[in-house]
């Protein structure tokens, strides 16, 4: 649900791009291709390309990337802890790092390759997990979450110039499981008294490419 309500609100961009003939979609850490389940699942099918080699999927487990390839993707057994993407300069419409960033040690060489083979008129796409979240450390591979300040600034350190920014906050009370509704009213209360936000979960952020020169604080 969460992916769903994002691309209808949010991704419009994402239909202009796949409306080209010629677009080609990078996904970082893929997994099984789920990250464009939510176009099929609000009826966008006409807008996938049909040819599947414009359908990138990179990812080091290869059981995924099986059921990737049920997606429309070209998968591809990649280690991005390398810090490096092979493929030419410039050649990706639009790149997907969809809950891949906060689980790398090389996340600042990705950076910058992710700018190298986006298209000057490419877009980033990229959804992290905030550093208050419950879940955070419920995966033991996360090496980090992100502030909304932290995360922007990442991007911006690497020449992107961030074109949408929306929060994904858990507060929902109307609800017929009874622990989500306990623990979003808990989250609401605590964020009050303490003066912090506990309800938000993750940060979703689409980017284009900016000229300016990298001036990274995180180097």
């Amino acid at each position: 649900m969460e992916n769903r309500n994002l691309i209808r609100k949010d991704n419009g961009r994402f239909i202009k791009l796949l409306e080209r003939n010629s677009v080609t979609v990078l996904d970082l850490g893929c997994g099984e291709g789920n990250s464009l389940n939510g176009i099929k699942f609000i009826g966008w099918n006409e807008y996938m390309p049909k040819n599947k080699s414009n359908f990138i999927g990179l990812d080091i487990n290869k059981d995924g990337l099986k059921k990737a390839k049920l997606q429309r993707y070209n998968s591809i057994v990649y280690n991005l802890e390398t810090g490096i993407l092979p493929f030419k300069d410039k050649v990706f419409d639009y790149i997907i790092a969809q809950d891949i960033i906060e689980h790398l040690h090389s996340h600042i060489k990705i950076r910058k390759e992710i700018y190298r083979v986006l298209k000057k008129k490419g877009t980033l796409y990229v959804k992290v997990p905030c550093e208050t979240s419950p879940n955070l450390w419920r995966d033991y591979t996360h090496k980090r979450g992100y502030t909304e300040e932290s995360i922007r600034q990442f991007l911006e350190d690497g020449k992107f110039n961030i074109q949408k920014f929306k929060k994904y906050k858990r507060t929902c009370l109307l609800t017929k499981n009874p622990s989500f509704a306990i623990k979003s009213l808990l989250s609401i209360i605590i964020s009050k008294v303490l003066d912090h936000d506990y309800t938000t979960y993750s940060y979703y952020l689409l980017c284009s490419k900016s000229r300016q020169n990298v001036n990274s604080r995180y180097q």
